[in-house]
Protein backbone atom coordinates (compact mmCIF):
# COMPACT_ATOMS: atom_id res chain seq x y z
CA UNK A 1 0.00 0.00 0.00
CA UNK A 2 2.57 2.70 0.65
CA UNK A 3 4.32 2.12 -2.47
CA UNK A 4 1.53 2.69 -4.62
CA UNK A 5 0.99 5.76 -2.26
CA UNK A 6 4.67 6.85 -3.14
CA UNK A 7 3.92 6.53 -6.86
CA UNK A 8 0.82 8.40 -7.03
CA UNK A 9 2.69 11.50 -5.00
CA UNK A 10 4.35 12.18 -8.30
CA UNK A 11 1.62 14.17 -9.96
CA UNK A 12 1.71 16.74 -7.59
CA UNK A 13 5.74 17.67 -7.88
CA UNK A 14 6.02 18.78 -11.45
CA UNK A 15 9.02 19.06 -13.23
CA UNK A 16 11.44 18.29 -10.10
CA UNK A 17 10.47 14.36 -10.23
CA UNK A 18 11.58 12.22 -12.51
CA UNK A 19 7.81 10.21 -13.49
CA UNK A 20 9.27 8.30 -15.70
CA UNK A 21 11.56 6.63 -13.34
CA UNK A 22 8.25 6.41 -10.80
CA UNK A 23 6.38 4.65 -13.39
CA UNK A 24 8.92 2.08 -14.69
CA UNK A 25 9.64 1.38 -11.18
CA UNK A 26 5.81 0.47 -9.76
CA UNK A 27 5.28 -1.55 -13.13
CA UNK A 28 7.96 -3.78 -12.61
CA UNK A 29 7.17 -4.28 -9.04
CA UNK A 30 3.67 -5.24 -10.51
CA UNK A 31 5.03 -7.28 -12.89
CA UNK A 32 7.39 -8.76 -10.95
CA UNK A 33 4.69 -9.96 -7.67
CA UNK A 34 2.95 -11.38 -10.98
CA UNK A 35 5.32 -13.63 -12.33
CA UNK A 36 6.94 -14.45 -8.77
CA UNK A 37 2.82 -15.62 -7.76
CA UNK A 38 3.37 -18.24 -10.83
CA UNK A 39 6.56 -19.26 -10.21
CA UNK A 40 5.67 -19.91 -6.53
CA UNK A 41 2.34 -21.36 -6.95
CA UNK A 42 2.99 -24.23 -9.75
CA UNK A 43 5.64 -25.67 -7.73
CA UNK A 44 3.61 -25.78 -4.34
CA UNK A 45 0.97 -27.07 -5.73
CA UNK A 46 2.78 -29.95 -7.36
CA UNK A 47 4.59 -30.51 -4.36
CA UNK A 48 1.38 -30.18 -1.92
CA UNK A 49 -0.52 -33.16 -3.92
CA UNK A 50 2.00 -35.44 -3.64
CA UNK A 51 2.40 -34.68 0.37
CA UNK A 52 5.88 -33.58 0.39
CA UNK A 53 6.81 -30.85 2.50
CA UNK A 54 6.79 -27.38 0.60
CA UNK A 55 6.13 -24.93 3.20
CA UNK A 56 9.38 -23.14 2.08
CA UNK A 57 8.06 -22.12 -1.09
CA UNK A 58 5.51 -19.63 -0.05
CA UNK A 59 8.24 -18.10 2.56
CA UNK A 60 10.76 -17.77 -0.15
CA UNK A 61 7.99 -15.98 -2.67
CA UNK A 62 7.49 -13.80 0.28
CA UNK A 63 10.82 -13.08 0.97
CA UNK A 64 11.01 -12.01 -2.87
CA UNK A 65 8.50 -9.94 -2.15
CA UNK A 66 9.32 -8.00 0.26
CA UNK A 67 12.80 -7.79 -1.09
CA UNK A 68 11.42 -6.18 -4.41
CA UNK A 69 9.04 -4.35 -3.08
CA UNK A 70 11.78 -2.55 -0.89
CA UNK A 71 13.93 -2.12 -4.15
CA UNK A 72 10.89 -0.82 -5.69
CA UNK A 73 10.24 2.12 -2.90
CA UNK A 74 13.81 2.92 -2.74
CA UNK A 75 14.11 3.74 -6.52
CA UNK A 76 10.67 5.76 -6.11
CA UNK A 77 12.35 7.79 -3.42
CA UNK A 78 14.90 8.23 -5.39
CA UNK A 79 12.58 9.63 -8.36
CA UNK A 80 10.71 11.40 -6.09
CA UNK A 81 13.46 13.56 -3.75
CA UNK A 82 10.56 16.09 -2.69
CA UNK A 83 7.62 13.91 -1.25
Amino acid sequence: MQLSTVHLGAAACGDACDTTTSWTAGLAFLVFDGILFVTVMVPFVLRTSRWERAWWLPAAGIAALLVSALIAYVVIRIALPVL
